[in-house]
């Protein structure tokens, strides 16, 4: 979606920038969790999906659960185009 993205670290967290927005993606013992750095990005997916946990600004997928890969890339397109808190990318390496 962001062939351009830096990748770096940020609060402890693989993130990828791209344009002012970014998105964190991180692995545990039981899946992998996801993190739009925006929590009302999840309004529309806690409610269309609740069985799936997420908490106001990280969904958790469990290994066994199947993604829903429409439903990402909208909240992955509202954190880059339009970021709650617009940053700056790590400098390219």
């Amino acid at each position: 979606m962001y062939p351009d993205a830096r990748i770096g670290i940020s609060y402890g967290v693989p993130t990828y920038w791209a344009k002012s927005g970014r998105v964190g993606l991180a692995y545990w013992s039981g899946g992998v969790s996801f993190y739009p750095f925006g929590g009302d990005y999840l309004d529309d997916f806690r409610a269309e999906y609740p069985d799936i946990k997420a908490s106001k600004g990280t969904i958790n997928f469990k290994i066994s659960e199947k993604l829903p890969v429409a439903a990402l890339k909208k909240i992955i397109r509202q954190s880059i185009e339009h970021p709650h808190h617009p940053v700056k990318p790590p400098p390219a390496r």
